[in-house]
């Protein structure tokens, strides 16, 4: 038997091994490396490492660098056991004096030190119990000094790059960080990142910059002199050099000085905006990668959580910045929409490579965005000229707390701006993925979540700390900022890959409360944001063979299978009805779920020119007033929300919004083809098409449908469109212009007042492309696919002051010349889709129909809470 086949053996058990090493001594242990090291994989040499490995599993690493650091050569020894064993730990069984006995290898040589402490960064970092066992025996001291004197005998990187990597290990894991003294740490470590950046050495001043963050982070207060006088001058000089790995660094810097008490004193105004400027500069360039967009992101949010004035500043700079950013390369309606005029006068549909130009556009100036964006900025300098309180209230002036006075002002003053920009970014991005995956990494979530908080201080004198977004934290927000918040959670969500960005982010208890409010567009909002969670989640667990590996990010954990393809709630697709369990049954079972729980039909709602999703289908105006739509309506006002939700409570009640202006005064939108287009792929996102559906459409409304349905008849369709017509089962007009309007001829006529008419109008102009369609959808009701119901106003309307009242919709227009026609006798062009009581035919043959549509495709007779309460 060789020399190694008796080490290895005489090593396999503790007590041999602690003899051999004892009796073989330096020259036993020198043999043995010297031969594990060898590469010619011979049975002496693998002999050799797995005795030299077994003599490490019994715990004589302490004893064999003792016996390295009395010899001559021990930096060639410490070499060669590294180079033997690559990276070398102690046993997790370690006993206190084995560690003890590790920390004080300062005598053995340099570099006998170095590989001590390497080894106790990879035993500390294989478990916080570990940590703590250093901590309890006064490792974290012990480490202080040993820092110090590194420092005093000269430069040596490899003992600095192992002491910043157990201090940050420590710093983060040890679960009785008060033990470490940590403070100790603080200028050994500054002036490791001094010395390593002066030599360039990027790597060292990085890690030695999140091992200093990390102390700060976890319970270090930094002195506010040796932070003005040494950690700010430090942070701006580095803020210049180019490398990432070192800017990541200087970012977490930032983002640990910026939490509330790390510095006595906070961190001052000068330092909080000079670094906001810095750091949005960087998020927004073309170079910034991913990773560190991230990191920007986090410390803008530390930036921005101070709650007075300096916090709201930063978040609003940071949001107009992103806005600004996201006009890059923007295509509006009306700069295409030229072109093609330029090109073809005609306002016939063009060839499908100019809709797939349109496909990108979007109905915002770009030159608007960044008014609003600059406008949001000048907030905060508005504020400062009231920012000095009254005498009676001097106290709020102090350092130790914000002034509120001026906080209020400033919310005040930037809410409607706020709204604005937030409206025009949700424009910017709500067909854009590319643009909604930038938007989370840049941090918008976190710029939403600081504008929930509150727009004026909270209590500071809490205890307690709420994780997530309380109703109460939004009580200073105005609805129509809550609704714009609200809407571009939606949108954002509806990336599948947006869940990991809403993990742990506090959202799910403000967005369950805002889908309970009486607001329908904030409850719309808030529920198709959870809708999209919780089928981006749906998903994510199907791909999941370990159930136990299933860690809900919003709800709880679902096991079905998913039938269909995942639902997806886009922006313009809204739900008269947020709380009806179908919705959660169809976001996490898949559109095609066969769960009794799924609706048994779609009933979705169009509204026409000038119209909304929700305003359209209030109930019956006061008379007197003026038609102009109150600044929100809620769901009592709504009789899709109460009646129909009521009488039909099995069907899903949707609403869809697009831009549909008068005129260019109003604002822009897309050509009846192009808003088609996006009306039939937000449908079918949405898992329209997977069971019967029934359009109900005012005006304009019913000609988009019309257009859509006769899109989908075309040869060569899509699959999903042709699923879509083929599941369409009823349509529902209200003063629809079937064979065009006199309102096109007044479009055009705004010409000469120096209004061009918006593309929607242009195409009610009577014409054979209407009556084309009108033929369309003759031929599926004639064949028995559809049942078609037709509603006539009565009334005339006073549309501009300027004419006198006409009937908008004249019956003979308002009948497509098949299915039923119902004459509205007492109501106008903007009434015809408001009935004012249950019984009143504009809602009473609606229903008849949705419930012989029903019926007709197998589902059960509903028997509403109304009929109920009147039978007893």
């Amino acid at each position: 038997m060789s020399i190694a086949q008796q080490a290895e053996a005489w090593a396999e058990s503790q007590e041999h091994a602690e003899v051999l090493v004892m009796v073989g001594g330096r020259v036993l242990l020198s043999w043995l490396l010297t031969t594990a090291a060898k590469s010619d994989s011979s049975a002496e040499q693998l002999n050799a490492e797995r005795a030299l490995l077994n003599l490490l599993q019994h715990r004589a690493l302490p004893k064999m660098l003792d016996i390295a650091g009395k010899s001559p050569d021990s930096d060639e020894f410490a070499d060669a056991l590294l180079s033997a064993l690559g990276g070398i730990t102690l046993p997790a069984a370690a006993s206190i004096d084995e560690i003890r006995s590790m920390l004080a290898k300062g005598e053995s040589g340099p570099r006998i030190q170095e590989l001590a402490i390497a080894c106790l960064s990879d035993y500390a970092e294989s478990s916080v119990v570990n940590c703590g066992k250093i901590a309890m025996i006064g490792g974290g001291p012990e480490l202080g000094q040993i820092a110090s004197s590194a420092i005093q005998e000269g430069r040596r990187y490899t003992l600095e790059t192992q002491l910043t990597r157990m201090m940050g290990i420590l710093a983060r894991d040890c679960p009785i960080r008060h033990l470490l003294g940590m403070g100790q740490w603080l200028d050994p470590l500054l002036f490791f990142v001094a010395d390593a950046s002066a030599e360039r050495n990027w790597s060292l001043a990085a890690r030695a910059m999140d091992s200093f963050s990390a102390c700060i982070k976890y319970g270090s207060q930094l002195d506010a002199e040796v932070a003005t006088a040494n950690v700010y001058p430090l942070l701006e000089r580095l803020a210049g050099e180019s490398d990432l790995l070192l800017r990541r660094s200087l970012l977490t810097a930032v983002a640990a000085l910026a939490q509330p008490g790390t510095v006595r004193g906070d961190l001052p105004d000068a330092v909080r905006d000079r670094w906001a400027e810095r750091i949005l500069e960087w998020i927004c360039s073309d170079s910034c990668e991913e990773p560190l967009r991230f990191a920007c992101a986090e410390a803008l949010a530390a930036l921005a959580s101070d709650n007075g004035p300096g916090g709201l500043d930063v978040a609003c700079a940071w949001l107009g910045d992103l806005l600004v950013f996201l006009t890059r390369g923007v295509k509006t309606y009306q700069s295409i929409r030229e072109a093609l005029i330029q090109r073809s006068p005609s306002v016939t549909a063009p060839q499908e490579v100019t809709e797939a130009v349109y496909s990108n556009a979007v109905s915002v100036l770009p030159a608007y965005a960044r008014g609003c964006a600059a406008e949001l900025r000048g907030i905060s300098e508005r504020a400062a000229s009231w920012a000095e309180p009254p005498p009676h209230m001097d106290d709020v002036a102090q350092p130790t707390s914000p002034p509120p006075a001026s906080a209020q002002l400033e919310a005040r003053l930037a809410d409607p701006l706020l709204c604005r920009c937030l409206k025009v970014m949700c424009a910017l991005v709500a067909n854009e993925p590319a643009k909604q995956q930038w938007l989370r990494s840049a941090g918008i979530l976190q710029v939403l979540y600081r504008l929930t908080l509150g727009m004026q201080p909270q209590d500071d004198d809490s205890d307690e700390q709420e994780e997530d977004i309380s109703p109460a934290m939004g009580q200073h927000i105005s609805n129509a900022l809550q609704r714009q918040i609200a809407r571009l959670l939606a949108i954002l969500s509806a990336d599948e890959r947006a869940l990991g960005s809403f993990q742990g982010s506090g959202w799910q208890r403000w967005l369950d409360v805002s889908a309970s409010t009486e607001d329908c567009e904030l409850s719309s909002h808030a529920r198709r944001a959870t809708l999209n969670l919780e089928s981006a989640q749906a998903v994510a667990f199907a791909e999941m063979d370990d159930v136990g590996m299933r860690q809900p990010v919003i709800g709880e954990a679902n096991s079905t299978a998913l039938q269909g393809p995942r639902l997806v709630m886009r922006d313009a697709v809204h739900l008269f009805d947020p709380g009806a369990r179908h919705h959660h049954v169809l976001a996490t079972e898949g559109t095609a779920t066969s769960s009794p729980e799924a609706p048994s039909i779609d009933v979705v709602f169009v509204h026409g020119i000038r119209g909304g999703p929700f305003v359209t289908w209030r109930r019956e105006r006061t008379p007197g007033l003026p038609p102009q739509p109150p600044p929100a309506v809620e769901h009592d006002q709504c009789w899709p929300s109460t009646w129909l939700a009521d009488d039909m409570p099995t069907a899903r009640l949707l609403s869809m919004e697009y831009a549909a202006p008068a005129s260019g005064w109003e604002g822009q939108s897309l050509p009846l083809w192009g808003t088609v287009g996006q009306l039939m792929d937000q449908l079918t996102a949405a898992g329209v098409g997977q069971r019967p559906v029934i359009f109900v459409c005012h005006s304009m409304g019913g000609i988009l449908i019309k257009e859509m349905l006769a899109k989908s008849a075309n040869e060569g369709a899509p699959a999903h469109h042709r699923r879509l017509l083929d599941a369409t089962a009823g349509l529902v007009f209200y003063a629809t212009p079937h064979h065009g309007s006199w309102l096109a001829d007044i479009g055009w006529n705004l010409r000469f007042l120096g209004a061009s008419p918006a593309s929607s109008v242009v195409h009610l102009k009577p014409g054979s492309h209407l009556e084309d369609v009108n033929s369309v959808i003759r031929g599926l009701h004639e064949s028995g696919r559809l049942a078609v119901l037709s509603f006539c106003e009565g009334m005339p309307l006073s549309l501009v002051p300027m004419l006198p009242r006409l009937v908008v919709v004249p019956a003979e227009t308002a009948s497509p010349g098949y299915g039923d026609t119902v004459l509205l006798p007492s109501a106008d062009h903007i009434d015809a889709c408001k009935p004012p009581s249950r019984q009143d035919p504009a809602y009473a043959e609606l229903l008849g129909l949705i419930t012989r549509v029903s019926q007709k495709h197998g589902a059960p007779r509903q028997t509403s809470m109304h009929e109920t309460e009147g039978q007893q």
